[in-house]
């Protein structure tokens, strides 16, 4: 049993396309994922969910400038050493984007850095934004800490008190030079 990004068993119900020897119409990270190579592959996305929970919750929590997302390049020198090789890495985290976008109940997304809205995606997108090397992979929606949820619904709040003052004040002027 598998037990990850916070649910646990979610892998039984999960689609995992494996490949096939002798197959030439499947392509092992792009279409399928080798049977071999699935228990790492989900070691992968299993030690990556925490770091980009991590990122994410930063951004929308503290407002930080650290960007939400994980670059290919980034992921490869993070779990990169002298038991796991930088090709191995590549295999895995190739196979994981693959993974992701068949498993979008995993929370996790994938993303182009160079559009500035950062748009999702697809299978069929993903081959030409990896080799450009503008991949990014982030959690979109991540589970908030109660401390985050209420500082976030307070500025609401006093923001939108504060604009309803301002536009008091501003009617109340602005009747005072009328009459």
């Amino acid at each position: 049993m598998y037990c990850f990004f916070n649910i646990c068993n979610k892998i039984i119900n999960s689609n995992i396309p494996l490949c096939f020897v002798g197959d030439d119409r499947e392509a092992p990270g792009a279409s399928c994922v080798m049977k071999e190579n699935v228990d790492s592959v989900l070691q992968l996305l299993k030690r990556l969910q925490p770091i980009l929970t991590r990122k994410a919750v930063s951004m929308i929590c503290d407002n930080s400038s650290e960007t939400p997302y994980l670059t290919d390049s980034e992921i490869m020198q993070m779990f990169t050493s002298n038991k796991v090789t930088s090709l191995e890495v590549k295999q895995d985290l190739q196979n994981a984007q693959l993974l992701v976008i068949k498993n979008p109940k995993w929370g996790i997304s994938l993303i182009d850095i160079s559009d500035e809205e950062d748009t999702l995606l697809l299978q069929d997108k993903l081959f030409s934004t990896r080799l450009s090397g503008k991949v990014g992979m982030v959690i979109m929606n991540p589970e908030l800490p109660m401390q985050c949820l209420v500082k976030n619904k307070l500025f609401t709040i006093f923001s939108s008190l504060l604009i309803v003052s301002f536009g008091k004040f501003l009617t109340d002027l602005l009747w005072e030079e009328t009459c």
